[in-house]
């Protein structure tokens, strides 16, 4: 099964955007989908559901932090390698879904207000925005 498959069905499991994206990634970058899980619990619907930075975003930031941040013996370098990284990626997810921050990304819903999680559900947001966010983010990655 390939990736993108793989972060889908992780997402479609009740798994946030960002526990999605790492957890996908858990083997290659060495820690556990039990580690994934926990980290990125909670940087789902924009951290915690504020509508900041996409859940898909900052789980591809983590694993890029782990696959190119490890200091080694010149730990300025791979903060300069990870942030050309990280800025690469962050160029292409706004290219394909328009902004990196969640609210924007599911047409402004507010997800902690009392009605967001219904109009989430209602306007089909897992399907429309945010299972496509985790597998462009995968892509990217992948890419």
């Amino acid at each position: 099964m390939n990736k993108e498959k793989i972060g889908s069905n992780h997402f479609n499991s009740n798994k946030n955007c960002a526990q999605s994206v790492l957890m996908t990634f858990a083997d290659e970058i060495g820690i556990s989908a039990e580690q994934a899980f926990s980290l990125a619990a909670g940087f789902g619907g924009g951290i915690a559901g504020n509508g900041s930075v996409c859940g898909a975003v900052t789980g591809a930031i983590m694993v890029l932090g782990l696959k190119y941040g490890q200091p080694g013996k010149d730990p300025d370098a791979a903060k300069v390698r990870t942030a050309e990284k990280v800025n690469e990626f962050l160029d292409e997810f706004k290219k394909l879904n328009k902004s990196i921050n969640c609210r924007d990304i599911i047409h402004g819903i507010d997800l902690r207000s009392p009605d967001g999680p219904k109009k989430w559900t209602k306007q089909n947001m897992n399907e429309l925005a945010c299972t496509p966010a985790v597998i462009s983010a995968i892509k990217i990655i992948t890419e």
